[in-house]
């Protein structure tokens, strides 16, 4: 589980508590309790880096694009995403 940082059509970074590999595959699920939405979407990891002293910044890009509105509804929630 991690927080979603930032989200786009193409990709979405976010952070999580382990390091993953460039290139791996990654399913998806993007949760928006406020709104009760959710996304399940597979992506591969473009980048990965350490934020902070126990925690990882993800940097992924879908595998198949988002829509303007699904990213519209996670978007301007970003503080209270959640994804899986």
């Amino acid at each position: 589980k991690g927080n979603l940082l930032d989200i786009s059509m193409n990709g979405a970074a976010f952070l999580l508590n382990e390091s993953l590999q460039k290139d791996e595959g990654l399913l998806i699920r993007l949760i928006n309790r406020r709104i009760d939405q959710l996304i399940d979407t597979t992506a591969t990891v473009v980048r990965c880096s350490r934020y902070g002293t126990d925690e990882w910044k993800i940097v992924c890009r879908f595998r198949k694009s988002l829509t303007f509105e699904q990213i519209h509804l996670f978007g301007q929630w970003l503080r209270s995403d959640r994804l899986v």
